[in-house]
């Protein structure tokens, strides 16, 4: 049985001490990337961006356009690989109390790592996209699922990635609605975030990792109290 969201949190509050400075870092820095596409779109071209009639032109990462292509190449091979070195480095941070920079990066530099990273967020995207297709809520459902994947590949290296996102369906099998409050939770610090511009976000998303990795732990090490 998962704690509670209070425990949780709190015990995410205790891993964070004295480790604030650096999970701002690497979650300002993992968020700089993850959608630096759209934030050079954004520079170039800002007056779309703050006209009110403005919508985002997805396709237009598919034009046979320089940045079409950047844009492309960079949402197929960086998303998986930062996502993987989150989990990484905020598995390392609440078991031992001592993560580096690097350990959130450790994905770019290892050819194997990377691929690895890439074929996540392939299959990933494809698969909630196909459930996506029956209609939206299945695919939240079915995106919840995948959430531990992450993880069980940093403490499974040998695992295939299809394998790690089975592990993954398995260990939230009666806990999807649970870890969705768990995320509802942190709606008004997000929004009280907002309101500070966004700076607030800084200290906001380290909490949530932290918090979500502490949830996988739980759920880890109930699932080997099972098998033991």
């Amino acid at each position: 049985m998962i704690m509670g969201f209070k425990e949780l949190k709190q015990q995410a509050r205790q891993s964070l001490q004295g480790n604030w400075k650096k999970s701002i870092i690497v979650v300002a820095l993992a968020t700089i990337l993850s959608a630096l596409p759209s934030w050079i779109e954004m520079m170039v071209r800002p007056e779309d961006y703050f006209d009110p009639t403005y919508t985002v032109d997805y396709m237009s990462m598919f034009q046979p356009s320089s940045f079409g292509v950047f844009s492309f190449l960079w949402y197929l091979l960086i998303p998986g690989a930062i996502m993987l070195g989150l989990a990484g480095f905020f598995l390392h941070l609440i078991r031992r109390n001592s993560a580096t920079e690097a350990d959130a990066f450790e994905f770019f530099t290892n050819l194997s790592k990377f691929g690895q990273s890439v074929l996540y967020n392939v299959l990933i995207t494809v698969y909630v996209f196909l459930w996506c297709l029956l209609l939206v809520i299945p695919g939240i459902i079915r995106s919840i699922a995948y959430a531990m994947t992450p993880y069980i590949l940093q403490d499974h290296p040998e695992y295939s990635v299809n394998q790690a996102i089975r592990k993954s369906v398995q260990m939230m099998t009666g806990y999807k609605w649970q870890f969705f409050l768990l995320q509802l939770s942190f709606l008004g610090w997000i929004l009280l975030a907002i309101c500070t511009f966004g700076i607030g976000l800084l200290w906001v998303l380290p909490y949530i990792q932290a918090t979500n990795t502490h949830f996988y732990e739980q759920r880890k090490n109930e699932n080997e109290v099972v098998k033991g």
